[in-house]
């Protein structure tokens, strides 16, 4: 029989090895998930696994001691307990700048209870082995850092930078909306005569912009403040409004018989 013991300052971890048992006793720690909805905790239950670190020197059992033992410093060679989590954090957003906004989601862990006052969170790093490439966003960075929550708890904080896939938004908002500014320009060059149709392609690129403005507004989370394409898609209106005010006015201008011999003429 074998025993392998693990020192640490909540006392030694008893590994007994030769025989059918293989027991093990030690305090597991519990961590708080704290911006999940209902701050849940970790668990140590079936999907939780035990692994030791091997790694430093031992020594002998002494000789009064009937068992085969070897003592290991817990400094030295790490009990990990792992397990497998699937959570939904709590993220602020904010898109003032959307399309071309960059967001930040953060997990925080802390101790449960007065753990804290005995086990103080290292963070020595991270690992993302997901997808880079997401549907909306591509992840752009990832840390890890030490954080303080209220009330005054140390806590771990792994923080995620996401940026924003514009492309698809170029193609089917900016690039539109450009094109029938620019059609909306071409009025001005327009002859005399041609009044009714100047006013007339105008007033059509107002409603198909208006109906992609409030296209565009119904997609997206309402907020109280206004976005980036939002000023856009407001600067965009005015352009054919303008324009056909300006075409109204220039026609006012014109002698009603100068406008009876160009349709003579026609």
């Amino acid at each position: 029989m074998e025993y392998l013991l693990l020192k640490s300052i909540f006392g030694s971890i008893c590994l007994i090895f030769g025989t059918r048992l293989t027991k093990l006793n030690f305090v597991f720690f519990q961590v708080v998930f704290y911006n999940t909805n209902d701050k849940e905790e970790s668990k140590n239950d079936g999907k939780a696994f035990v692994t030791i670190g091997r790694n430093g020197s031992f020594d002998l059992a002494p000789a009064s001691r009937l068992e085969n033992s070897r003592t290991y410093r817990g400094s030295e060679n790490p009990v990990t307990v792992s397990r497998v989590y699937t959570k939904d954090f709590l993220c602020e957003f904010h898109i003032q700048a959307y399309p071309f906004d960059t967001q930040e989601c953060s997990t925080v862990f802390v101790m449960k209870g007065n753990l804290g006052s005995f086990v103080d969170l290292v963070p020595k790093g991270v690992q993302y082995l997901g997808p880079i490439d997401l549907s909306l966003y591509f992840v752009q960075d990832f840390s890890i850092s030490k954080h303080t929550v209220p009330p005054n708890l140390d806590a771990v904080k792994v923080d995620i930078v996401f940026s924003r896939r514009i492309l698809a938004t170029l193609l089917v908002t900016y690039v539109p909306t450009a094109l029938l500014c620019i059609v909306c320009f071409t009025t001005n060059f327009f002859k005399p005569f041609f009044f009714e149709a100047a006013v007339t392609v105008n007033l059509t690129s107002l409603l198909v912009l208006t109906t992609l403005f409030i296209s565009v507004y119904n997609s997206l989370p309402a907020t109280s403040y206004i976005k980036m394409i939002d000023v856009w898609l407001l600067f965009t209106l005015t352009i054919p409004f303008s324009e056909v005010v300006l075409h109204t006015y220039i026609d006012s201008l014109r002698g009603d018989s100068n406008r009876y011999l160009v349709e003579f003429l026609i």
